[in-house]
């Protein structure tokens, strides 16, 4: 059996080998021994034909299409179907040629195919005596999964004939594909990496790869050295092996590992095959692989990869993403205008926009994005392939690009309770304590049985859970359920936890995330107003005849829906009502909104405390105590909740604070403190004499509060200071806005303004670290700042009020607005782009307008305003600095370049007389300014007036785009807009008759008629410019005169508005 196996072995290596010089025979010569031969324009026909042969093919076979002679010749079997054999698994099967002539024996001469799939040995016999048979041996051998038909043309002395094939291929259970089609250019390389999956219950040790070709190298793959592999491995020029250690070629159970990198270079425009074989312990013929490769020099435009092979992905997976990346043999830049599919196809989205390529082979442009996404496929097909199209700038195909993706139709679902765990009740935690812990049941739900491999919990889960009774591999067969783990809970150190993990299950076909609950099943209070005390209500100090409310809500922060059976008050003082319209149904993170109103007892001081009382749906329940305190009069702020203005890191946000007394005596305040501390609120005393009746003055701050000492008059109000929020207060120097000039990063960014080459490199890095710091502030929930202000008297009374204070994102252009979100080109990428409007001109006239900058903070700026067209990369470097927004808001088309340059020659920076005598240079030792710019230092709440010229060339609107690179906001983009128009002023008609009662005709051609005869003139302006001209001049006629007896009434010079119109007898 062993001596059959490897005889089989040695057949199809020595026919596979043996294709690279197959040659097709275009004369009747006989061969001495058994060769093969084939032209490399053949070749080119087998690895990229389409099955059937092309007029040259034939011509060179001697034999019209159409007339293929019938012979003597038998075939057995009549046709050969290789039945389903899996991609890279190859099959032999024999074929006997029979000669039926009773006298003329037979010669064999050649075999061909144009199909990469089937491969035919030399003849046995060259010659068939009458009566007699000889054998050749085909192989199949799929490279890719579907049906496969194709022709063998077997040339013999008595003429031509056909031989039909067929196959079916099968995905590899290794996961394998062939590697066809691929096209690189001249002096490229292609490299793609060799993965290999184990489908087995045991360890698949790979013991030897080599390829058939010295063309095609086998290297380790990247970031692993040849030591780690094999103490001392070696390869070989013209079969290429490797015999290497076991570690890194032992794949455990279903798992897929990197065996190898294959790496062909093109040093020579071919066609160049072969292929890779791999022999593992499993033994039998092993696996081989074709790799088929064509180099060219000719100019065009090449794909980086030989497809895009999405893999095995689930019908339930999120999609994937991959990136179109291409080389251009062009001697120039090539515009990719279109990327389209060659099929339509619902599952494939391209995501693209036109991109130039330059020319090189080692340079790699990304050019469209092919998503991929499952839930969109239309059918339950297995196998998804097409090709895109990149089209140019003409139509023409630029390239086409294959794409591949393998389905599987199912997933493993589990029992949804049986990983739910209540860390506050005691029936989950006896369970959990249990040592066995809980089953977890799995569905599989594919048509395959699935070997589970590995269980993991994350790193978060340490302490708290714990996967017990897992043997790998775990089987699960199809549409069967099984419980492959246990699952242990902590409930020590999880009790009162509430939080989601994720627990992954690995599988030979997936691997599924699976959710893990913790919950308590209590809500969570979330007061209207800071507290001084967490977990309680304190409703302040009110009068004794005084109704006080209190807005709380309760959010649900269990990872599950919570039903929230009852909320009530014990007290007949209190009263509770729901404040929204909202379902008692509260899932995660939704909360209820509530109001508590509490009416104390006429003519009593003192304190009243109760509870509110929460049930929830699994039996939790839970309590809030609320506080009152009454005395015989209140301290309220006007306005009864202080807003402060938007501010941000160098402008403070400031109020006064006004309180009024209603206490019927004098009362002095003590202490002002904020709830909860925040060291960015802080509180200006009034000058003690400001206060009424004061007996000293604020003297300490300490811990977020403010000493008081001052007398406040009955029923009277009175401002007590001001409340101010400074958010630089806790970011110092690390501000999201404003960064220094003088520190490294500082002078390299100076060094911009002569726009070097490294001005985009600094502009983006100081843009990036900005915008990192304001994002930051996003996620922390830092923009909007809300706190409670205590103020606490002399009889120990306690008044709460709020206060609210907000970040905004600056902006160096006052019209533009600040906005929490953004402001013109900031923290979020600009909520709207600034425009400059500029006024309508005349072409071939120039007209200036005044951009106005306005430095809102207490330090100076510096500012440059830089036009796009003298930026270093210009359009492109928009994308660098996160601006793309600005250039389509802007509507400029980084194509049109004719148009943009148009525009910025049209708009542009001119120093005029005015800026030079009201802004000076900038002080010795800053660097020089490149000459198309402006800069100019703007001091603390002070303007600047940059000039801004525009002269138009034609008709038209005109749109450039300026950046303004400046030590506050780092860099923020504005669109001048302008209007260029010609003078236009029309006639109410184009001729004017008079008639004369009596003329004759005689006159003297010279002589004035008396003006008894009038008409009227109307000259219009239906332009956009104004006008200022004189009335009509009426000209000579052809006798020479200067008028003719012709005249216009009250002359006078006169100015048309837009669209206006004037009128003259």
């Amino acid at each position: 059996m062993k001596v059959k196996m490897w005889k089989f072995i040695a057949i199809c290596l020595l026919i596979l080998f043996c294709i690279e010089s197959l040659y097709f025979c275009a004369s009747d010569q006989k061969y001495s021994g058994q060769e093969f031969f084939q032209t490399s324009r053949l070749l080119d026909l087998n690895v990229y034909g389409n099955g059937e042969f092309s007029s040259d093919v034939l011509s060179a076979l001697n034999s019209p299409k159409s007339k293929l002679p019938v012979s003597h010749l038998h075939f057995e079997p009549p046709f050969l179907d290789f039945k389903e054999h899996h991609i890279g698994e190859p099959r032999l099967e024999q074929v006997l040629v029979f000669n039926t002539h009773t006298s003329q024996p037979l010669q064999l001469l050649s075999i061909s195919s144009t199909a990469p799939h089937f491969h035919c040995s030399f003849f046995k016999t060259e010659t068939v005596p009458p009566g007699g048979n000889a054998t050749f041996d085909v192989v199949f051998l799929a490279t890719r999964a579907g049906t496969t038909e194709n022709t063998l043309y077997i040339r013999t002395s008595a003429g031509q004939h056909r031989y039909q094939v067929f196959g079916v291929g099968l995905p590899s259970p290794y996961r394998v594909r062939a590697m066809l089609g691929a096209r690189i250019p001249l002096n490229a390389s292609f490299a793609p990496s060799l993965q290999l999956y184990n489908p087995n219950s045991e360890p698949l040790q790979v013991t030897e790869m080599f390829s058939s070709s010295a063309d095609l190298h086998l290297e380790l793959p990247s970031g692993i050295g040849i030591n780690s592999w094999s103490s001392n491995p070696r390869t070989s020029s013209s079969s290429s092996t490797a015999k290497l250690d076991e570690s890194p070629w032992r794949i455990p159970p279903y798992e897929t590992r990197t065996l190898m990198r294959l790496r062909l270079i093109g040093r020579s425009a071919a066609n160049h095959s072969a292929f890779v074989r791999l022999r593992t312990s499993l033994g039998g013929p092993g696996l081989v692989l074709p790799v088929q490769v064509q180099v060219s020099g000719q100019p065009g435009l090449y794909s980086c990869s030989d497809r895009l092979y999405f893999g095995q992905m689930l019908s339930s997976e999120q999609q994937r993403r991959l990136q179109i990346r291409v080389t251009s043999l062009y001697s120039e830049p090539t515009l990719v205008s279109s990327a389209e599919l060659e099929s339509p196809n619902p599952a494939v989205q391209l995501l693209f926009r036109p991109v130039q390529v330059l020319p090189g082979p080692a340079r790699e442009t990304p050019v469209a994005i092919v998503v991929f996404d499952p839930a969109k496929a239309a059918d339950r097909r297995l196998h998804w392939t097409g090709n895109i199209i990149l089209r140019g700038g003409d139509s023409r195909q630029l390239l086409s690009v294959p794409y591949e993706a393998s389905l599987l139709h199912g997933a493993l679902t589990h029992a949804e309770n049986a990983t739910v765990f209540n860390t506050g009740g005691k029936s989950d935690t006896a369970d959990a304590d249990a040592s066995e812990g809980r089953p977890v049941p799995i569905k599989n739900s594919f048509d395959r049985t699935v070997a589970v491999t590995g269980v993991e919990l994350p790193q978060s889960a340490d302490g708290l859970l714990s996967v017990v009774g897992f043997k790998p591999p775990a089987l699960i067969p199809a549409g069967k359920t099984a419980a492959p783990f246990r699952l242990r809970l902590n409930a020590s150190a999880a009790a009162g936890r509430q939080a989601e993990l994720r627990l992954t299950v690995r599988s030979n076909a997936t691997a599924a995330s699976l959710p893990v609950l913790l919950h308590t099943g209590l809500l969570t209070l979330l007061p209207g107003r800071p507290q001084p005390e967490p977990g309680s209500l304190d409703l302040g100090t009110v009068a004794t005849d005084a109704v006080t409310s209190l807005e709380f809500a309760l959010r649900n922060d269990n990872p599950l829906p919570v039903s929230l059976e009852s909320v009530s008050v014990h007290s007949s003082l209190a009263e509770l009502r729901r404040a929204d319209s909202g379902a008692g149904r509260l899932g995660p993170g939704e909360s209820a909104a509530f109001v508590l109103t509490v009416r104390p007892p006429a003519d009593f001081y003192g304190v009243v405390i109760d509870d509110v009382a929460i049930r929830t749906e699994r039996g939790a329940t839970q309590s809030v105590q609320y506080v009152l305190r009454t005395a015989d009069g209140v301290l309220t702020p006007v306005p009864a909740r202080p807003l402060l203005e938007a501010g941000y890191p160098g402008r403070p946000a400031c109020r006064w604070l006004s309180v009024h007394s209603s206490f019927p005596e004098p009362l002095r305040l003590r202490q002002l403190s904020f709830l909860p501390p925040d060291p960015r609120f802080h509180f200006q005393l009034l000058q003690p004499a400001r206060l009424a009746e004061p007996t000293a003055g604020l003297t300490t701050e300490s811990a977020g509060s403010e000493q008081l000492f001052g007398l406040m008059k009955p029923f009277q109000t009175a401002t007590i200071g001001k409340l101010c929020f400074d958010h630089r207060r806790v970011c110092g120097n690390d501000c999201y806005v404003g960064f220094s000039t003088s520190s490294s990063t500082g002078i390299e960014w100076l060094a911009g303004l002569s726009l070097g080459r490294r001005t985009l490199r600094s502009d983006q890095y100081q843009l990036a670290r900005l915008r990192s710091r304001w994002s930051a502030l996003s996620q922390a929930d830092q923009r909007l700042a809300n706190v409670t202000v205590q103020l606490v008297t002399e009889h120990s009374h306690l008044f709460l009020f709020e206060a609210r204070a907000s970040l905004v994102w600056p902006s160096l252009y006052p019209s533009a607005g600040w906005a929490a979100g953004g402001g013109s080109g900031g923290g979020d990428g600009g909520s709207r782009l600034p425009r400059l409007e500029l006024p309508v001109t005349q072409v071939g006239k120039a007209s200036t307008a005044d951009l106005i900058l306005e430095n809102p903070t207490d330090k100076t700026v510096l500012a440059h305003l830089v036009p796009l067209s003298a930026y270093p990369g210009q359009a492109s470097a928009l994308s660098h600095l996160g601006l793309e927004a600005a250039l389509q808001d802007a509507t400029l088309d980084s194509s049109a370049s004719d148009s943009a340059a148009s525009s910025a020659r049209s708009i542009r920076l001119t120093p005029t007389p005015r800026w030079a005598t009201e802004y000076r240079r900038l002080p010795v030792g800053y660097p020089d300014i490149h000459p198309d710019t402006l800069a100019v230092l703007i001091r603390p709440r002070q303007r600047a007036h940059l000039p801004v010229t525009f002269r138009p060339t034609e008709s038209g609107e005109f749109r450039a785009l300026f950046l303004l690179r400046n030590n506050l906001t780092g860099v923020e983009p504005l669109l001048a807009v302008g209007r260029g128009a010609r003078v236009e002023l029309r006639a109410s008609a184009d001729s004017m008759e008079f008639g004369l009662a009596g003329a004759t005709g005689l006159e003297p051609p010279c002589q004035r008629v008396p003006p008894s005869i009038w008409r009227q003139l109307t000259i219009v302006n239906p332009g956009p410019l104004t006008v200022d001209s004189g009335p009509p001049i009426v000209g000579r006629d052809a006798s020479g005169c200067s008028d003719a007896g012709f005249m216009v009434a009250r002359a006078r010079r006169s100015a048309w508005g837009r669209t206006s119109r004037c009128t003259w007898p």
